[in-house]
């Protein structure tokens, strides 16, 4: 499963797609509804990408993944940070203090989200969707 889209993601040759490849399979595999969020040149994030049945995010959800974009932490539920939101939000990162953006997960049922195996698989996902937004951004910027 990592393997395929590992490979999957090595393999898109637009952003666009890769973007789109990315929110799919994560917001399939996790339950989830999934946000990518990227900084614009103010360092200000935006949500570039979303699952299709996701609404989109207020202020104060921004606000947070702003947080854990600025403190390169997660925050949101599952945390201590922002407990009680209903969302995970997971800084994107390539190195220990460069982040390149923040993937959002609100799942349909926070009880049986995310088992212990389950977070070694995000984990696992999360470093190679940073490698690949990482790449990305070479390209494009």
């Amino acid at each position: 499963m990592l393997y395929d889209f590992s490979t999957e993601l090595l393999r898109s040759q637009n952003f666009e797609t890769l973007l789109t490849y990315i929110v799919s399979t994560v917001a399939e595999l996790f339950d989830a509804k999934t946000y990518i969020l990227l900084p614009d040149r103010t360092m200000k994030l935006r949500t570039v990408k979303c699952s299709s049945d996701a609404p989109p995010l207020n202020t104060h959800e921004m606000s947070i993944a702003q947080w854990a974009y600025e403190h390169k932490e997660r925050a949101g539920f599952r945390t201590q940070t922002f407990a009680s939101s209903d969302s995970i939000y997971i800084h994107l990162k390539i190195k220990e203090n460069i982040a390149v953006g923040v993937l959002v997960l609100t799942p349909e049922d926070k009880i049986s989200f995310m088992r212990y195996k389950d977070e070694h698989l995000l984990e696992s996902f999360v470093t190679v969707v940073s490698m690949a937004l990482a790449n990305f951004y070479e390209i494009i910027f």
